[in-house]
């Protein structure tokens, strides 16, 4: 009998246990901060590895938020036929890479590492811990190991499992987006690469703030901790028969002695180290460096992308990894993820794109809803017109003062011209549209982005991405005088 009722109060405390946390985990991810810091990346990007087919990946890049800003996956795919992967946290700690490999490795069987070794010369604060491990899956053992090395207190462990505690105080300011978010919404990695297209504006870079003698002396690893860990990561590629390469991003801080440091390491484990701070690389790169970084430690995605090219040509060189973008290696799971970053490439061209030639080279997609709103001439040449024409825009060549169109997922909601006010709104798909062409304004709505001209002729364009659940365009055009 009381067998039995031990069993009845293990169970119980069990389910307890099950249902705090069935409650915590989603209450945490509706509270998370994703405006303010950059952990939301982090849990993106982990939910996108785990969502990955097993064993599809060749190439692993592990490290700190240097990954998510300077490896850009899908580059290497396109350019190489390399399924990989940037599986970055920000700050990660070699501690954490490390068990995070253990980790990746319950999933995945790749072929090579890739390490970003930025944080060899980093320090092992609780907070670095935090970043790196909280995304983990709550059920892993593996999480479980690593968090037990450390000297938590029962809510700095709790807070590994769930957001509640650090963003209590949010409940006041939870708006859509936040649930948004819980329901999967709004993406921001694609194959681990944040894609930023920020530029770096608090002050001009160039050239000399990155550059570096060539000292022959190496600096100092300063945590005992992270060499033991890098030996880890040595010993467990080995074993298990995975390529380890290293790699440094271009970064302001990077010196030769760090680098003279990581070049001794990688000698002393025949490994190889390619350093895109020295001078050869950055001018192969050809970086602009007041366009192609965020800050002075990132890059933004065209820096990513010289980055990342640079490193595909060593890779490819000198590794034999397989194609896989055709043929019976071809995994049709990862080509999908492609898919879906070459879309995202779009996004960032069409976002980028100031004249109406170039926008309609990009907007005929059916995964956006466009909204189009037209008053008076337009000055619309005949290639224009027709290019409109062959998305379904039809009325557009009519010779009425006003028109307005609307299509979402490759239907039209919307395709009229009349020589009246057209003032038309409603619901495509999941956004939202507004268009108004009359003789006070111009106006076409897209979700919350609203483009309007008032008292003139022209034409506003507003384009939302129903994938990403994001506004990529916003454009204006008066008429000329």
């Amino acid at each position: 009998m009381r067998k039995n009722k031990n069993i009845k109060a293990v169970a119980s405390i069990i389910i307890t246990v099950i249902l705090i946390f069935s409650v915590l985990v989603p209450a945490g991810v509706i509270l998370q901060d994703k405006f303010s810091t950059n952990k939301f990346l982090d849990r993106q990007n982990i939910q996108e590895f785990y969502s990955l087919e097993k064993n599809t990946i060749d190439l692993l890049c592990i490290g700190s938020s240097q990954i998510m800003n300077g490896f850009v996956a899908g580059e290497i795919y396109g350019n190489y036929g390399i399924t990989s992967y940037g599986l970055g946290t920000c700050s990660q700690p070699v501690y954490a890479a490390y068990h995070w490999l253990l980790e990746a490795e319950k999933y995945q069987s790749p072929k090579m590492i890739l390490y970003e070794v930025s944080r060899l010369y980093g320090d092992n604060s609780p907070m670095n811990y935090v970043k790196a491990f909280t995304e983990m899956k709550n059920t892993s053992p593996i999480k479980l190991k690593a968090l037990s090395r450390l000297e938590l207190t029962a809510e700095e462990f709790a807070s590994y499992y769930s957001d509640v505690y650090a963003f209590h105080s949010r409940f006041s300011e939870l708006s859509k987006d936040d649930f948004t978010y819980l329901l999967g919404g709004n993406k921001q990695t694609y194959l681990g690469a944040a894609l930023s297209e920020r530029l770096f504006d608090e002050y001009s870079l160039d050239e000399e703030d990155f550059s570096f003698d060539k000292g022959s002396y190496a600096a100092d690893f300063k945590d005992e901790e992270n060499l033991i860990y890098f030996e880890k990561m040595v010993s467990y590629c080995k074993e298990k028969d995975i390529k380890l390469v290293l790699f440094k991003t271009t970064k302001e801080d990077w010196t030769a002695a760090h680098h003279t440091g990581v070049k001794e390491l990688a000698e002393k484990h025949g490994l190889d180290f390619v350093d895109l701070n020295l001078e050869e690389a950055v001018t192969e790169m050809e970086l602009d460096f007041n366009n192609d970084f965020i800050d002075p430690e990132h890059y933004n995605y065209y820096g990513a992308v010289k980055a990342t090219n640079y490193i595909g040509k060593f890779i490819d060189k000198n590794y034999d990894l397989p194609d896989r973008r055709e043929g019976s290696g071809y995994i049709e799971s990862y080509g999908e993820k492609f898919k879906d970053y070459l879309h995202a490439v779009k996004n960032i061209k069409l976002s980028n794109s100031n004249n109406l030639d170039d926008i309609l080279k990009y907007i005929d997609d059916d995964k956006y809803t466009i909204v189009i709103a037209k008053r008076g001439p337009s000055d619309l040449t005949e290639k224009q017109i027709e290019l409109f024409t062959d998305m379904g825009f039809t009325a557009v060549s009519k010779d009425y003062i006003n028109s307005v169109f609307v299509k979402s997922n490759g239907k039209i909601y919307e395709n009229g011209a009349s020589p009246k006010k057209i003032h038309i709104y409603g619901t495509a798909d999941k956004a939202f549209f507004y268009a108004v062409a009359s003789g006070g304004q111009v106006t076409a709505k897209a979700e919350n982005a609203a483009i309007k001209i008032d008292d003139a002729d022209g034409i506003a364009i507003a384009v939302y991405d129903n994938a990403s659940q994001r506004i990529v365009l916003e454009y204006t055009q008066k008429t000329k005088e």
